[in-house]
C-alpha cells in the first residue's frame, strides 16, 4: 500500500498509519469471500455505497450487498493513492484507490472513500462508497 499525504504533521502520520491498518483489515476480510466477515467491520448504521446502483443501510445491508456479489474462487485488493485525516480521536476519513482482483481477471481499479469511526474501542465502517474508474482516466 502507498500513501500520500499532503504535509508531514504527527496529525497526518497517525492517520495515514489508522487508515493502512484498518484497509489491511477490510482487505484481509474481503478476500475470506465471507459477507459476515464483511458486516462484521461496519457500524450497524453504516452507509454502504460499492459497485451496484443500491446504497445498502446498516450492517445486515452491507452483509447482503456482499453475499450478493457472483461466486469466486479467490478475491483480494490492493489500495493506492492513500490520503486520510482524523477528523478528531474517534473519526477517520480516508480515500484511496483500490485495485480490486477476483478470480484470475486483471485489476478493477475503483476510487474507494470510507469513514472509520470507534464503536466501543475498535475501527468499523461508518461510510463505504466506491466508483470504478474508467479506463483512461
Amino acid at each position: 500500500m502507498t500513501s500520500n499525504a499532503n504535509d508531514d504533521t504527527a496529525d497526518t502520520g497517525d492517520a495515514l498509519r489508522t487508515a493502512e491498518a484498518n484497509l489491511a483489515q477490510w482487505a484481509a476480510a474481503f478476500a475470506t469471500r465471507d459477507p459476515d466477515a464483511m458486516a462484521a467491520l461496519y457500524r450497524d448504521d453504516a452507509l454502504h455505497y460499492g459497485s451496484k446502483p443500491t446504497v445498502y443501510a446498516g450492517r445486515e445491508g452491507v452483509r447482503r450487498y456482499f453475499a450478493t456479489l457472483r461466486p469466486r474462487s479467490t478475491n483480494s485488493v490492493r489500495f493506492d493513492q492513500l490520503a486520510a485525516a482524523l477528523v478528531g480521536p474517534e473519526v477517520l476519513h480516508l480515500a484511496a484507490v483500490a485495485h480490486f482482483t477476483v478470480d484470475d481477471a486483471a485489476p478493477i481499479p475503483m476510487r474507494l472513500t470510507q469513514t472509520w469511526a470507534r464503536v466501543d474501542g475498535r475501527w468499523r465502517v461508518a461510510s463505504h462508497h466506491a466508483s470504478l474508474i474508467p479506463p483512461g482516466a
